[in-house]
């Protein structure tokens, strides 16, 4: 990608994010992004319709590097000598970059934007669950209802994390989330 390109979606990511916490609203505008983020009204609107696209962006950014199948050694947790289909290993590691973008993500969650982020953190989701309640399948429940269970309770999880501040370890949050979903 190209150099000027990735400047510029870091320049409005941290505007957006500053703007969120000093707006715990949401309603942002897009004269707002263009001034805290330093970016010109043609440059954003070359790459985004609106605040919302802008959103969906930053999440697709997100979920694309959390939910990549890769477990290489990273400098805040290593399961490079695991395997991806290890369920416990594969959800922390996805806590793990949670953790990571957690001010970008509570922002986000607690605004008017919070449908946005969770239904594209569904969409990347749903195989992680259909994988996880094709392990545990039930007799009486429909296979479709377990998986949006199975993602529901993820989100559910993720949402207490960020009301206790991201004070347990994704290890502990992956415990109770395992603990939701038996």
């Amino acid at each position: 990608m190209d150099a000027r390109i990735i400047k510029t979606k870091e320049s409005l990511r941290e505007a957006l994010c500053g703007l969120l916490t000093e707006k715990p609203d949401g309603k942002i505008k897009v004269e707002e992004l263009l001034e805290k983020s330093g970016i010109s009204r043609s440059t954003f609107y070359a790459h985004y319709k609106t605040v919302d696209d802008l959103v969906a962006s930053i999440s697709d950014d997100i979920f694309r590097h959390v939910f990549s199948h890769s477990l290489k050694s990273e400098k805040t947790h290593d399961f490079s000598h695991t395997s991806i289909f290890d369920t416990s290993n594969l959800i922390t590691h996805v806590l793990y970059h949670l953790q990571e973008e957690k001010e970008l993500i509570r922002a986000v969650l607690l605004s008017k934007y919070a449908p946005i982020f969770s239904e594209k953190f569904r969409e990347e989701f749903r195989p992680i669950a259909s994988s996880f309640s094709s392990l545990h399948p039930h007799e009486n429940i429909p296979l479709s209802l377990e998986i949006e269970k199975t993602t529901e309770d993820f989100l559910l999880t993720l949402n207490y994390w960020i009301s206790q501040d991201f004070s347990q370890s994704p290890q502990e949050i992956g415990t109770i989330y395992f603990a939701l979903i038996q």
